[in-house]
């Protein structure tokens, strides 16, 4: 299946974030200029939240379909959970046959994007040593796992070794590429020995920020005391107080770079340019060389906050937008909850939401092996359970194979488009995925969104637990009035649904039909056989009644060897008699294949008649009773005698 255009994929993870967004805006840029679509596949978090949770969020990365794309672009330093990118990695190198390129890797198998995160962080440490003359330089990188971190680390060791600056291990820190890092770093060299840094260099912004705020706390200036630096020139370092001293990456070059090399690969054009992409130091007040609040202008400024402040506004509905959905007890009313809560996708032109095939699947098994709970990557069929497109409803929901991902990536529309794919779950419990374009090709999904799906999530595991919990009451309704050992109703079940067919004759004037039977010669089988045999007696008593196989009909065991059945529909009284016989055939024949050690007899009465008002079903088994009583006494008489 596939559309007139070509199809680039793009695996990261958190597309929300900044440097992320601006990959993915310039490789839309460029896209759109060679009129490819694109289908970005992310996870809301980089490694945030529980091992479950990021489990459900990384499954978004199994539904690509690599036969499907034109092109593939991995950008595997976003994805920050153990061994994802590198099954992601192996997947790609075994399975892909189309062009592959991936940005921050670089020794990746597959080509790259040629830039030099070595050389880009050697330039500002070296900015330290150079403008500031310093010697003592901390340096703060990302995990030990991450390429990235070991590029910039490196980076770090060559600036002190070319000026002949002792490297020291107490000065580098491994940290997360996130908040809490910085503090932890500050603790430990606030609380060393050592002679405390003239400058701490941070391997990206966002660990800048927390190394400034955490000096702030043990009462040192920043520059005045300790100079800081970070990298990736996020719109934060420029606002914070003090603006960080940074390194803008050419991230939109990088992007645009990626598709082009795609473009050269598909139409067989020797690569026109692979020379190394460099960006820039921007200088903050962290360092005391830059000026506050740049390069951003005011105006760009009060953008930013006015942005901020619509967040807050947007978040304040999505909550309760969350409190609507949580009320939902079924999917129908699920379905019109969400859509009265759309408006707040703002700007959105296409929304999907695709569930698995068995995403509210009731566990009525304990065997882990044919458990729903479904983890790892979707069902083999997707369900096509909403479906906006041009903000217009296509009310043909379908089932589609999950090897198309989405049906909508191969219409033949005349704009290019962006799709964006989500993992819907609870935890690690897979429900399926989302997929939204915008209006404006350029634009990127935000945490508002994120924010949304995640209500979709919590409403669905919601929608599901009600399921289950309904089924598991029925379930017990149903044991309360089945009997235990044979299956059938027990009196309870008899009273709830005999009673309901009597009622109707009564009401509507028609025959009422019961036939009930007692066992002949049960307690000989207990006495001589045993217990078990007289339990096997049991359930071969109500096998012959079940033997009728009359469509809506009630069998039901409502004493220790009675039984009953109650016949619905238009039958004549030889047809009732007709089934009588019928119970005593089924038995004859038992008898006569000596499968047990015992042979079993039972003696029917039958009621048939219209019903009065004054009538009870009650007394429809007395009468019952009394026809069952003479034929017992017949059958002992004709035993005597013979």
């Amino acid at each position: 299946m596939k559309s007139g255009k070509k199809l680039i994929g793009v695996i990261l993870s958190d597309a929300a974030s900044e440097f992320q967004r601006r990959l993915i805006s310039g490789i839309i840029a460029q896209a759109k200029e060679y009129q490819y679509n694109v289908a970005i596949f992310s996870t809301f978090v980089r490694d945030e939240g529980t091992y479950e949770h990021r489990y459900g969020e990384y499954n978004i990365f199994k539904l690509v379909n690599f036969n499907r794309f034109d092109g593939i672009i991995f950008a595997p330093d976003t994805i920050r959970m153990n061994g994802v990118a590198k099954e992601i990695e192996d997947k790609l190198r075994l399975s892909c046959k189309c062009p592959i390129i991936s940005v921050n890797m670089n020794d990746s198998c597959f080509a790259k994007v040629p830039i030099d995160e070595v050389g880009e962080f050697k330039n500002i440490v070296n900015h330290f040593i150079h403008e500031h003359k310093f010697t003592r330089i901390n340096c703060l990188t990302g995990p030990k796992e991450s390429k990235a971190a070991r590029h910039r680390l490196e980076g770090y060791m060559q600036a002190l070794s070319e000026h002949n600056i002792p490297i020291e291990q107490d000065r580098i820190y491994y940290g997360d590429f996130w908040r809490f890092s910085g503090r932890e770093f500050v603790d430990k060299f606030m609380n060393s020995k050592d002679l405390l840094p003239e400058a701490v260099v941070c391997a990206n912004d966002y660990m800048a920020i927390s190394v400034c705020d955490a000096l702030k706390d043990y009462g040192i200036r920043v520059p005045e005391d300790i100079c800081v630096s970070g990298y990736d020139n996020i719109i934060e370092a420029s606002l914070n107080t003090p603006s960080i001293t940074t390194y803008k990456t050419p991230v939109e070059r990088i992007g645009k770079r990626a598709v082009k090399y795609i473009y050269e690969k598909i139409n067989l054009i020797t690569q026109e340019d692979e020379s190394i992409i460099y960006g820039d130091i921007v200088l903050g007040e962290s360092c005391g060389c830059g000026n506050a609040k740049e390069p951003y202008t005011k105006k760009q400024d009060k953008n930013y906050q006015f942005e901020l402040d619509t967040i807050k506004e947007d978040f304040s509905v999505i909550n309760l937008m969350g409190e609507n959905l949580i009320e939902v007890s079924n999917l129908q009313d699920f379905f019109i909850s969400l859509s009265e809560h759309i408006y707040l996708l703002k700007d959105y032109k296409d929304f999907y939401l695709c569930l698995c095939d068995n995403w509210e699947a009731i566990n009525q098994t304990t065997e882990p092996s044919e458990s729903p709970y479904l983890k790892d990557g979707y069902t083999s069929n997707m369900r096509l359970e909403i479906a906006v497109k041009n903000r217009e409803y296509i009310k043909d929901h379908y089932v589609f194979p999950l090897e198309d991902m989405l049906p909508a990536l191969y219409d033949n529309d005349e704009t290019t488009n962006t799709f964006y794919f989500v993992p819907v779950h609870f935890k690690d419990r897979a429900f399926g995925y989302c997929a939204i374009t915008f209006q404006d090709e350029m634009r990127v999904y935000d945490y508002n969104y994120r924010a949304w799906v995640r209500n979709i999530s919590n409403s669905l595991e919601f929608v599901r637990v009600q399921n289950n919990l309904r089924w598991c009451y029925d379930k017990l309704d149903d044991i309360s009035v089945r009997d235990a050992l044979t299956g059938i109703y027990n009196r309870r079940g008899f009273d709830r649904y005999a009673g309901s067919i009597f009622d109707n004759c009564v009401k509507d004037q028609k025959p009422f039909m019961l036939l009930l039977g007692d066992s002949d010669n049960l307690k000989q089988i207990n006495d001589l056989c045993g217990h078990v045999e007289g339990d096997t007696a049991l359930i071969n008593f109500a096998k012959a009644f079940q033997s009728i196989n009359v469509p809506n009909s009630i069998y039901a065991r409502i004493g220790g060897d009675e039984f009953v059945a109650v016949l619905q529909g238009d039958y004549t009284k030889q047809q009732v008699e007709y089934y009588k016989d019928q119970i005593q055939a089924y038995l004859a024949d038992l008898n006569s294949r000596k499968m047990y050690p015992f042979s079993i007899y039972i003696s029917i009465g039958i009621y048939y008649g219209v019903p009065t008002r004054d009538t009870t079903i009650n007394d429809c088994i007395t009468i019952a009773d009394k026809k069952m009583y003479i034929e017992k006494q017949m059958k002992k008489n004709d035993s005597i005698s013979g």
